[in-house]
């Protein structure tokens, strides 16, 4: 797909492509980005088909389905709370997540440091060794933006993690 000299790329509404209208791309790069920010409470796993066309209108597609998840806590072995309350969950876990499919757990939320830097740490290490990919978190700012970016049959895709603490009234 990297040599394929697109003129036109899409988004295609197909059978199993049911969250299509959730996206955007960007017809010249073929960046593609979610509408909305996306409630992990309840819908961790979208499913759309790109479509890219050359100029001799040959097209090519590819179906793909990303697993993400809001990991709430550390996950780590390491007791070092901060604050009150605080969080963490067995790192044992992460074999049946990685297992369920989960392909990325984003980190970036109120939680993530409540077990210290150590934790912390030991949680992105955790993750990584378990096959998921740990993104919105990390030793320093540079690394806590990072994307974490896969190759699925030729498609590039790239996730960040970003979050957002707001105060209740």
């Amino acid at each position: 797909m990297r040599a394929f000299q697109r003129q036109r790329t899409e988004i295609a509404e197909r059978p199993g492509a049911a969250d299509a209208a959730a996206f955007e791309i960007d017809a010249d790069t073929g960046a593609v980005t979610l509408l909305a920010n996306p409630d992990f409470e309840t819908k961790n796993s979208y499913s759309f088909t790109v479509v890219a066309t050359d100029k001799a209108n040959n097209s090519t597609s590819k179906a793909l389905t990303l697993t993400i998840v809001n990991l709430e806590c550390p996950a780590t072995t390491i007791v070092d709370p901060v604050g009150s309350p605080t969080y963490r969950c067995s790192p044992d876990a992460l074999g049946a997540m990685r297992s369920a499919g989960v392909d990325v757990a984003n980190q970036a939320n109120e939680h993530v440091d409540d077990q210290g830097s150590a934790g912390l740490l030991d949680s992105i290490r955790r993750l990584r060794a378990a096959g998921i990919a740990a993104v919105g978190s990390g030793a320093n700012a540079a690394s806590a933006i990072a994307p974490a970016i896969f190759d699925r049959d030729g498609w590039n895709i790239a996730v960040v993690g970003i979050g957002q603490v707001t105060s209740q009234p």
